[in-house]
């Protein structure tokens, strides 16, 4: 049975990863926040001397690089720790990895791009307008550094029920239609839904593959057009997504525009092929109420 070590776990991406590998697989969860996956050890990726003794002791074939600190703003006012976790953390598993013989599937992000002429391929320049989009760029180079077997999978605006650790803007978005609160949704700002199974799917098909690879959804929706998408498919009043601008947001960190990404290589090479934003929603839909007849 192969090993791999998932790396946020906790998080909305690696804890679906880490479910679908479960089985097929020998996984092991590393996160620094605590959490329900398991197994799981409580590592941060900054921490060389851990993560060397874990990967060391558990001897994986695999390991999916899901850690990151994705809060934009965030990433804004903590600039070191920004840099520690996207690059730094990076640069240790690369440099641990490439001594154990171990493959590195890291995951990315459409930030990496400047947001003026979206959705993207993998060939187009990264030029990212903000300080996580560079971080998860120099996260990126970091790999070409050391003489190891790895794929970059890059991915845009996620999406899913996250049933364990920090809940994400999908479940408080869900949280305030039901209490018939109104949200704001950006009409300026365009990206690619990702479904997180899908993710997870794409994922998979990248265990034998090189290079860099876009798994996002198909569709090119501005926030605004997504959030409402959500409110009618669960069955909430769409009057209440209110349009807004992001320039007007008060936003520390400016957004890319125009992101997203183009998935005609991963449809291509890895026959990918995406749920739609609709139907992504019903499969969610039925999953929430299932999970709520158990409560």
């Amino acid at each position: 049975m192969h090993r791999v070590i998932v790396t946020g776990c906790n998080g909305l991406l690696g804890s679906a990863l880490g479910r679908a590998l479960q089985g097929s697989w020998e996984v092991l969860g590393l996160d620094s926040n605590p959490g329900a996956f398991s197994p799981f050890q409580e590592i941060d990726i900054r921490n060389r001397k851990e993560l060397r003794e874990t990967i060391k002791g558990f001897q994986p074939h695999f390991l999916v690089n899901a850690a990151a600190l994705t809060n934009v703003d965030g990433c804004e006012r903590d600039k070191e720790k920004a840099w520690g976790v996207n690059v730094k953390g990076v640069e240790n598993i690369a440099s641990l990895c490439s001594k154990l013989g171990c493959k590195v599937i890291h995951i990315s992000t459409d930030y990496i791009f400047d947001g003026k002429a979206g959705p993207y391929s993998e060939g187009d320049p990264p030029s990212p307008c903000n300080f996580y989009g560079e971080t998860k760029w120099e996260g990126e180079k970091v790999l070409e550094r050391f003489p190891l077997d790895y794929a970059i999978v890059r991915t845009s605006a996620l999406y899913g029920l996250c049933k364990r650790g920090k809940r994400k803007f999908f479940d408080l978005l869900l949280d305030r239609l039901s209490r018939g609160e109104g949200v704001y949704g950006f009409v300026d700002q365009f990206t690619t839904p990702t479904y997180v199974e899908d993710l997870v799917e794409g994922i998979k098909r990248v265990v034998d593959k090189e290079g860099i690879f876009h798994i996002s959804g198909g569709e090119f929706l501005s926030r605004f057009g997504f959030a409402r998408k959500v409110a009618v498919a669960f069955g909430y009043d769409p009057s209440l997504i209110k349009p807004e601008e992001s320039t007007r947001a008060g936003l520390i960190a400016p957004r890319p525009l125009k992101g997203g990404l183009k998935i005609d290589k991963a449809q291509k090479v890895l026959a990918y092929s995406p749920h739609s934003v609709v139907e992504a929603l019903e499969i969610i839909k039925t999953e929430r109420e299932k999970d709520a007849a158990k409560e």
